[in-house]
């Protein structure tokens, strides 16, 4: 026992153990956060979501309409009237 002041304080070599397995487990997990967060980390995108699109649907062809000659302004005013 060793006397400081008015009080006893009680020294045991197990507490000064464990002491300083707590300040290493302290300063070692502090040194790991800080490695990892100055390593450079890849850019981590969200995996692209497929999602199911159905297939379009069959589109009938329309017929082809007959080729004749290109309209001109009077026969297109006689073919609306």
């Amino acid at each position: 026992m060793e006397k400081t002041g008015f009080r006893v304080k009680k020294t045991s070599a197990g507490g000064g153990i464990f002491r300083l397995a707590v300040i290493f487990v302290l300063v070692a997990s502090a040194a790991g956060a800080g490695i990892w967060l100055l390593w450079p980390h890849p850019e981590k995108s969200p995996a692209p979501v497929q999602e199911a699109v159905p297939a379009p649907a069959a589109v009938p062809e329309t017929p082809s309409l007959p080729e004749s000659a290109p309209l001109s302004v009077s026969t297109a005013s006689q073919e609306v009237s």
